[in-house]
């Protein structure tokens, strides 16, 4: 094949490789997040009547939202996200998780070293298994505030 062809295919391919990664733009879903209405979550999480130290609050779209999951830290029992990288507006699946350490070490997975290891405090009830819901609406403001019952889980 002589130069020129091999060139002319060279700037053909480049073409349709960015055409296509340009065109993954504006597919629906692809970038998903970018032009999503969220808005700003704060509240209070504590777990048999005491606030959760520190934890993670997840906000997962249900139904038919089709908003992106978002989140935040829990720290002494208070969460707080801002519009930003808020919560998608809608009906929202609620996560919370709070590991705490055992007090005993653990191989890290990741190396050769031990590393502390944790368990879950919360039942599943409010995390793999969740059966949290919050509302989320635009211009408001949102407070979601939860108080969680029950068992530690045993692991």
């Amino acid at each position: 094949m002589n130069m020129a062809r091999q060139e002319s295919r060279f700037r053909r391919g480049g073409f349709c490789v960015l055409a296509l990664a340009l065109a993954g733009f504006s597919i629906p879903g692809c970038g998903a997040g970018i032009s999503a209405d969220r808005a700003a979550v704060k509240g209070t999480v504590t777990f048999n009547g005491q606030p959760i130290k520190k934890g993670r609050i997840n906000f997962v779209p249900a139904e038919d939202n089709k908003g992106p999951a978002s989140g935040g830290v829990i720290l002494d029992g208070k969460y707080d996200s801002p519009a930003e990288m808020g919560v998608a507006v809608g009906k929202n699946m609620v996560e919370i998780r709070a590991p705490e350490e055992t007090g005993k070490k653990t191989k890290n997975p990741y190396g050769d070293d031990e590393i502390p290891e944790v368990t879950e405090v919360i039942p599943d009830s409010y995390n793999l298994a969740t059966t949290l819901e919050a509302n989320i609406e635009t211009g408001k403001d949102n407070e979601a505030n939860f108080e969680l019952t029950g068992k530690r889980p045993r692991r």
